[in-house]
């Protein structure tokens, strides 16, 4: 491996007493393809030489707490508020209910960086306190694409919220598996066939919890109501 620098394109360069061309250019690398007058074998010929180029300095990054709702991490907190049917789109929405979680004491995490990741008490606790109530429902199906045919769940008309490995998800269920959605806080609508979905299907389901309205006191509504 050699480094070279002030290399350009289309450059001509002597490795290893054979002139090669400047094929391609990327900001931190450069890669160039051996080629000689002299006939060589078919493996010879192709050997790919990588030369380093000078760093460059990346750009900052943006803060997630100031990006799109679907770049972050805000599955649990995005799932709960779809089931009480409150609409997040934009990372200020997203951070009211981070700071609600916080004051409200459903979540311990002090951290600053926290973006919205839940465990199941706090989740339960966060339905609790927008007036829901949460039941396990019981289940065969070991992966997300099985769970959708099956017919206690599909054959329902009800809320959901799914979790599986590393990801939780709002489940929205009408009678029929083509009318059946889940959605995420990339905010689109999933249905079975949806290609958004085709990277959570064969994740391994870890809890499916029906999702009711509570029937609380007048005292507890009016405070969600408050919130909101």
């Amino acid at each position: 491996m050699q480094n070279i620098t002030n290399v350009v394109f289309g450059d001509r360069i002597d490795a290893q007493r054979h002139y090669v061309w400047c094929l391609s250019i990327s900001v931190c690398k450069l890669t160039i393809y051996k080629k000689s007058n002299e006939r060589q074998r078919v493996n010879e010929r192709h050997r790919v030489v990588c030369i380093q180029m000078p760093r460059v300095a990346k750009k900052a990054r943006r803060p997630k707490k100031t990006s799109a709702v679907h770049r972050q991490g805000c599955c649990g907190i995005f799932a709960c508020l779809m089931a009480a049917g409150i609409k997040v789109k934009t990372a200020t929405e997203i951070e009211h209910w981070r700071q609600v979680c916080r004051q409200e004491g459903i979540v311990r995490k002090n951290i600053g960086n926290w973006l919205g990741g839940t465990h199941d008490t706090e989740r339960q606790a966060l339905l609790q306190h927008l007036g829901l109530t949460s039941e396990p429902v019981a289940y065969q199906a070991k992966t997300l694409q099985k769970l959708l045919r099956e017919k206690n769940i599909y054959q329902t008309k009800a809320k959901y919220i799914v979790t599986v490995t590393g990801h939780c998800m709002f489940l929205q269920t009408n009678m029929r598996k083509t009318k059946l959605y889940l959605m995420d806080q990339r905010g689109t609508k999933m249905k079975l066939e949806s290609h958004d979905l085709s990277g959570e299907l064969k994740k391994r389901v870890e809890s499916v919890w029906l999702v009711t309205p509570a029937t609380s006191s007048p005292q507890s509504t009016a405070s969600v109501l408050c919130i909101l």
